[in-house]
C-alpha cells in the first residue's frame, strides 16, 4: 500500500513534468501569442473606439489617450508574434507579464471606483467588463510569468556545451 506521502511525490512530479513539458509550453505560447494578437488585430480595427474607451478610465491625459490608442495594439500584436515564434522566448513573455500587470491595475481600480465601463480587452467590438478584463489579465499574467520562468531555467541549466553534447538521430 503506498503511503499519501508517495502520491504526493507522484502527482508533484507528474504536475511538474506536465507544466514545463516543451508541447505544454508551445500550447501555451500560441493560446497567450493568439489572444494578445487577436485583441490587438480588433483594437487597430478602430483606434478612435479603443481610445474612447481608454479616456472612460480617467487615468490619462487626453494626449496619452492618443498616443496608447495607436501604439498599444500594435504592441500587442508584435509581443504575441514573438511569443508564437519563440525567438527570442523570455523577452515577449517578460513583456506580455508587464503588460498584464498593467491592465490588472487598471481593471482592479475600475472596479474599487465601481465603475460600469468596458475594459477594452478585446476591443469596442466585444465589451467586457473589469471584473472580466481583470480575470483574464490575471490569467495572462501568471501565465506569461511561468513561460518566462520555465525558460530563464532552461536558459541557465543548459549550456550550449550541454546541448552540444546530445547526439541527435534523425532516423
Amino acid at each position: 500500500m503506498k503511503s499519501p506521502q508517495s502520491e504526493l511525490a507522484i502527482q508533484s512530479n507528474f504536475l511538474g513534468t506536465l507544466l514545463t513539458h516543451p508541447t505544454f509550453l508551445l500550447i501555451l505560447r500560441v493560446l497567450i501569442g493568439g489572444i494578445l494578437m487577436d485583441a490587438g488585430t480588433l483594437k487597430i480595427r478602430t483606434p478612435e473606439a479603443f481610445g474612447s474607451i481608454l479616456s472612460s478610465y480617467h487615468l490619462l491625459s487626453p494626449t496619452l489617450v492618443t498616443l496608447l490608442e495607436f501604439q498599444l495594439p500594435w504592441m500587442e500584436v508584435l509581443l504575441g508574434f514573438l511569443l508564437i515564434a519563440g525567438f527570442p522566448r523570455r523577452a515577449p513573455a517578460l513583456g506580455i507579464a508587464f503588460l498584464s500587470l498593467l491592465f490588472a491595475t487598471v481593471h482592479g481600480q475600475a472596479l474599487a471606483r465601481g465603475g460600469a465601463i468596458d475594459c477594452g480587452c478585446l476591443g469596442a467590438a466585444h465589451p467586457m467588463s473589469p471584473a472580466t478584463g481583470l480575470l483574464l489579465s490575471s490569467i495572462l499574467l501568471l501565465s506569461s510569468t511561468w513561460l518566462y520562468l520555465v525558460e530563464n531555467y532552461f536558459a541557465r541549466n543548459f549550456t550550449t556545451a550541454s546541448i552540444r553534447d546530445c547526439t541527435w538521430s534523425f532516423s
